[in-house]
């Protein structure tokens, strides 16, 4: 049964092996139903309706989101959301294609349902081909065990044995020499080296004693590197390098004392790429050089660029707002976009691995994924869950391994000196107090996973019982101290304290965080950060009841005392929503600054700016007053609580050693664990 493209497309139909359900939402593949956000739906039912032809972006932001302002973005979010189902099949079927510049049209034929009784029962068509491969399938399943045994076994292999204190490093393009910014364990100065995987090489240069890590780049053919030295007055420096006689020699260098700068590489010897941001304003910025005449222009106007990578005259980066990432590879000579995807996590790290497009990235929450030239996202497993710099060579992996040290702290705000709170050689982080103080809830690896404890009086409670490793954060005390709530994952979980047992209470949702407890603990409040508004809702433990309240997008929220407050990006504004709605608290609150929590009337935060980082401020929301807390440079660490009283509590990160790795490309596509 065809469908006219005049008609609406309300009824069932398949994508081959999908049924898709337009009325409620869902999208059905081996026997498991999918959730669809209605206006994902809705896209895919344009598509589907105008298969026949390519539908163009502007077309479905008119139709779909008609009356609405919003961005191509939300439009990429949705196809995104639709591929990540259809991916579910492995048949390498593009169910949804891509027309660089023009649109998207449906790659497959659907098939349209005449009656209910069709829609969870099987194709006919597909059951003699399902018992025919029957027993291919259970060969390849012998086979893949044999072969996923053997690449789990692999063991990286460690390069340079001699240098443990590798902070940036390059592959050379066409040799096998990498260059590598490494820290003096003897004077802790920083240097450039050049070595050939054998071991030989020679020093570069000589960076002195940095706090934040260096930059360090090998240009397209090799002749030249470049190194970014960051401090009170930032230094770019280009080296012109002959391998075969072992030297290099300063070509030119620039420095700027106005400017911040993140990520460095050269196209060719005549024109450098670089991100930057005024000092303080955190608003970075892709730009290119000419080197010969000093004119600097900049690439990517359109949201905030921190990282990319340039190779194979692609360039790759992500243009990011507070929420939503979009990441791009692009041809260079022409600027025409290969590749375009929204992504929910801020972007480290890229590696273009081919002319296509097809791309490394590694995120701020510590996954690596594959890029490839039809816009899907597939992520692979990483030798190390903490790494800095990666490169992929010739068939390897080469990466930086982070060996740190996370500990928890208590310090007197006016008097010497900080304590550790619950020794261990294990990683402890995201501590928290209890509303008196007297109890502190943390993450802690000793008992070999990521589990939330408690410490109190000397004496530990193993609150949480994970089997698989998950990311623990986000901790919040009810103010009866008899429950917890964290985010696990995706999940976001409520533990009792006296009867030491977790539930999830909101599941496999992307992009929530918990916010804490209501006043009577019966309730709890999270973040939604789903689309173009963040919504904060607010669920009851006892029942499926919850309630919602919409804030302006690119917002900074904390909860306090059963009220909402938020301040909108770029503003000075203050605003605090209750039952009786949004008003406006003060409009002479700090704009550059970063909330860090919320508690007894006080909403503490940093500035962002130079030399004030680190201050930590507090402002009372019933008497309108800001305080200074603690001064920067009076502790070591991560603020992360105040007591109320004399005491804060610190989160405190150390290097141990940074040695450099590889490993085959095989060992990232095997199947993860």
């Amino acid at each position: 049964m065809m469908t006219p493209e005049n008609e609406s497309l309300t009824g069932p139909f398949h994508l081959n092996d999908f049924l898709v359900i337009p009325g409620n939402d869902q999208i059905v593949y081996d026997n498991k139903t999918h959730k669809l956000e209605p206006k994902a739906m809705a896209v895919l039912v344009y598509v589907v309706k105008h298969k026949h032809r390519i539908v163009s972006m502007q077309e479905l932001l008119d139709t779909v989101w008609e009356g609405t302002v919003v961005t191509p973005q939300t439009v990429q979010r949705c196809i995104s959301m639709l591929r990540k189902i259809f991916k579910l099949a492995h048949d390498q079927q593009p169910y949804i294609q891509t027309f660089s510049k023009k649109g998207y049209q449906l790659g497959v034929e659907p098939e349209y349902v005449d009656t209910d009784s069709n829609l969870h029962s099987g194709r006919a068509k597909h059951n003699n081909k399902t018992i025919w491969l029957g027993g291919l399938m259970c060969l390849a399943i012998v086979f893949g065990v044999i072969v996923n045994s053997l690449l789990y076994n692999e063991q990286p292999v460690r390069i340079f044995e001699d240098d443990s204190q590798i902070f940036a490093f390059t592959i050379h393009p066409s040799k096998d020499y990498a260059a590598y910014i490494s820290r003096n364990e003897d004077n802790q100065e920083m240097e450039v080296w050049i070595r050939s995987f054998d071991g030989v090489g020679f020093a570069v240069a000589k960076l002195g004693k940095i706090l934040s890590d260096p930059q360090v780049s090998w240009s397209a053919d090799g002749s030249q590197l470049v190194v970014l030295r960051e401090g009170k007055s930032d230094k770019i420096e280009a080296f012109s390098v002959d391998l075969a006689q072992r030297t290099a020699s300063s070509v030119w260098h620039f420095e700027d004392a106005q400017h911040s700068y993140q990520n460095v590489a050269l196209y060719d010897n005549e024109t450098l790429y670089f991100t930057r941001t005024i000092r303080d304003e955190m608003n970075y910025g892709l730009y290119q050089k000419d080197i010969v005449s000093g004119d600097i222009t900049q690439v990517e106007t359109d949201g905030n660029v921190m990282y990319f990578d340039l190779s194979q005259g692609l360039l790759a980066y992500s243009a990011s707002n507070q929420f939503q990432h979009n990441i791009q590879v692009k041809r260079i000579a022409d600027g025409h976009t290969l590749v375009e995807v929204p992504h929910n996590q801020k972007v480290y790290e890229f590696d273009i691995l081919s002319e296509n497009g097809k791309t490394l990235l590694r995120t701020i929450d510590k996954k690596l994924f594959l890029l490839t030239p039809d816009e899907e996202l597939t992520e692979l497993r990483l030798p190390k869950n903490d790494i800095s710099d990666m490169e992929m060579r010739n068939g390897q992996f080469y990466y930086v391994e982070k060996n740190r040290s996370s500990s928890i702290e208590v310090r007197p705000i006016h008097k010497c000196c900080q304590e550790e709170i619950a020794p261990s050689e294990h990683q402890q982080y995201e501590p928290t107090w209890n509303v008196d103080g007297s109890k502190v809830a943390f993450v802690s690896e000793r008992s070999g996973l990521p589990q939330v404890w408690i410490s109190e009086d000397e004496e530990l409670t193993q609150l949480s019982r994970f089997a698989s490793n998950e990311k623990l954060q986000k901790i919040f005390w009810s103010s009866d101290s008899q429950w917890i709530l964290f985010l696990a994952g995706k999940d976001i979980y409520a533990c009792s304290v006296l009867v030491k047992s977790c539930e999830p209470f909101v599941e496999r949702h992307l992009f929530v965080s918990p916010m804490g407890f209501s006043q009577d603990s019966q309730e709890f409040y999270y973040l939604d950060e789903n689309g173009f508004s963040l919504k904060i809702w607010k669920k009851s433990f006892s029942s499926d009841n919850k309630s919602m309240v919409e804030v302006t997008d690119e917002s900074q929220v904390v909860v306090l005392n059963d009220e909402i407050y938020y301040q909108p990006r770029n503003t000075t504004h203050l605003y605090q929503y209750s039952e009786s709605g949004a008003k406006l608290l003060t409009d002479k609150f700090p704009k550059n600054n970063k909330f860090l929590l919320a508690k007894e009337n006080q909403i503490f935060y940093n500035v962002l700016e130079r030399h004030k980082r680190q201050n930590v401020w507090s402002y009372n929301v019933m008497t309108n007053t800001h305080t200074l807390l603690v001064k920067r440079r009076s502790y070591s660490g991560r603020f992360v609580d105040y007591d109320g009283a004399e005491r804060i509590l610190l989160e405190t990160r150390k290097d141990l050693n940074r040695p450099m790795f590889s490993v085959s490309q095989d060992y990232l596509f095997n199947a993860m664990d």
